[in-house]
């Protein structure tokens, strides 16, 4: 096991995360649901009450935050001494969608809840590109015999448009031997480091499609990763089953993103 540095626990299903300038890494926790921001010592505080279910999330060229939100399309199972994403409860659904949170005040803002007439119905991951839009993911609904088809979209934050590029996407995740993959960051050399369920860990896949290494986190549901830090050389990992915040040096410095010094 590679050796990390354990920042918080007793987060409620972590993902998301952001590594800010001041040190601290801002993430959502999908069951409590809101947004945490975490200090370098562990401490966690609250920036914002989000209802439905808070994924994927980015800074703004305005620095506020984007997030998507799957309107709490899971429910939380406790087993095993895990926190599971469990079947959705239409009880409690209310609807995906992208929202804007000011990390100053806490408010949140519903951006888009649907695309020509589409409803969103679970929208996961966002990034923005270098013209101030952004891409975002929406990874549909399972529901007993069926399933959602949905797509990648491209919107700009002001709300003057949306767009469904990519139509039908089924979730097209996953290695062999039961390895499924979620969110990801990439790094200088362009390797894509992505976050793999079951064999729990960031896998590391080259621009050609080679897989160059496997870091196991100890925890089957580690979901996202991220980079910061002066030189981009740290990865900040949430283990989400578990519920904790994971840290470790990297070998080479990730990928800056955009709108985001």
């Amino acid at each position: 096991m590679p050796d990390f540095t354990e920042i918080t626990s007793g987060l409620r299903f972590p993902e998301g995360p952001i590594a800010m300038d001041d040190g601290s890494v801002v993430l959502v926790e999908m069951f409590k649901p809101g947004i945490t921001r975490v200090a370098p010592d562990g401490a966690k505080t609250l920036v914002a009450e989000i209802p439905g279910g808070p994924n994927g999330a980015a800074i703004g060229p305005d620095g506020a935050l984007y997030l998507c939100n799957n309107g709490g399309c899971f429910t939380p199972v406790e087993m095993g001494g895990l926190l599971l994403p469990g079947p959705f409860d239409p009880d409690r659904y209310i609807g995906g969608r992208i929202q804007r949170v000011d990390l100053s005040t806490g408010a949140v803002t519903d951006l888009y809840t649907e695309c020509d007439g589409h409803p969103l119905r679970a929208p996961n991951d966002l990034v923005f590109d270098a013209h101030g839009g952004f891409w975002f993911t929406d990874h549909g609904i399972r529901h007993g015999r069926s399933k959602d088809r949905t797509g990648i979209y491209y919107a700009q934050p002001d709300r003057s448009s949306i767009t469904e590029v990519v139509f039908p996407v089924d979730s097209p995740a996953g290695l062999s031997g039961m390895q499924l993959l979620d969110s990801l960051a990439v790094d200088g050399d362009g390797n894509v480091c992505v976050a793999t369920l079951v064999n729990g860990g960031i896998t590391v896949i080259a621009p050609d499609g080679e897989v160059l290494e496997h870091v196991p986190t100890g925890d089957v549901l580690t979901t996202n990763i991220c980079f910061g830090g002066p030189d981009l050389r740290t990865a900040f990992i949430t283990a989400s089953g578990t519920g904790r915040l994971l840290a470790m040096p990297w070998p080479r410095p990730g990928l800056r993103l955009a709108h985001h010094a």
